[in-house]
């Protein structure tokens, strides 16, 4: 006669990374002691209402989710011996952010020299504290740390006549980081309104000059 006693299984589970991003995969890997036969029923719950079953002779696996939605989530991994009736459970937890975000803005995009620009730079998502850094396409720059989400103001004046590129840059605290862009003209209107309210009276000089020598 055999007698088969129910045992506790020591299950491990990880999952990596610990903190993402929504959309991203996560990976887990599970192992149990060698105190089980085998073959096991696996069931994975991912902690967002989403589940995987799975049967295996082996005492480890690994598999990959993908969460489509925000929070703190815990993944369980419960593992039965179909031979020896013994069980046991394991979890990891993760934390799902949505991706980071980051805009910039200005109270003006063209003007004549010297041009002074506000701008606005806005981020969120990601993780805190931010590092953010403003290029202004003309050597000047200007930077910081920004603990929550929300807005910075900086400002810089344009004293060269041009089209510059200014470019921010948005790290969270997980290394991802965002790039935007913002063209500003500088010295370009009154340049071409003055071309406008002249060229006719140059024309009408050349004409004149032209006539007058017939």
């Amino acid at each position: 006669m055999t007698i088969r006693t129910t045992a506790l299984l020591a299950v491990s589970v990880n999952v990596t990374p610990s903190k993402g991003y929504k959309g991203d995969s996560f990976n887990l890997s599970a192992s149990w002691d060698s105190g089980g036969v085998g073959p096991f029923n696996v069931s994975i719950n991912w902690g967002d209402g989403s589940y995987t079953n799975l049967s295996t002779t082996s005492k480890s696996i690994s598999r990959s989710h993908v969460y489509s939605s925000t929070g703190n989530f815990t993944a369980k991994v419960s593992v039965d011996d179909e031979y020896t009736a013994a069980s046991g459970s394991g979890s990891d937890s993760v934390e799902v952010r949505s991706s980071l975000s980051a805009s910039l803005s200005s109270d003006k995009t063209t003007g004549d020299i010297p041009l002074t620009v506000n701008f606005i730079c806005a981020m969120s998502g990601g993780y805190t504290p931010y590092n953010w850094s403003l290029t202004y396409g003309d050597g000047g720059s200007d930077s910081g740390q920004r603990a929550t989400e929300g807005e910075v103001f900086p400002g810089h004046t344009y004293t060269q006549v041009g089209t510059f590129t200014a470019t921010l840059t948005v790290t969270d605290a997980l290394g991802l980081s965002k790039i935007v862009k913002s063209t500003i003209k500088a010295g370009a209107i009154i340049t071409q309104n003055i071309m406008q309210i002249l060229l006719p009276t140059i024309v009408g000089l050349v004409f004149i000059k032209y006539a007058y020598k017939k």
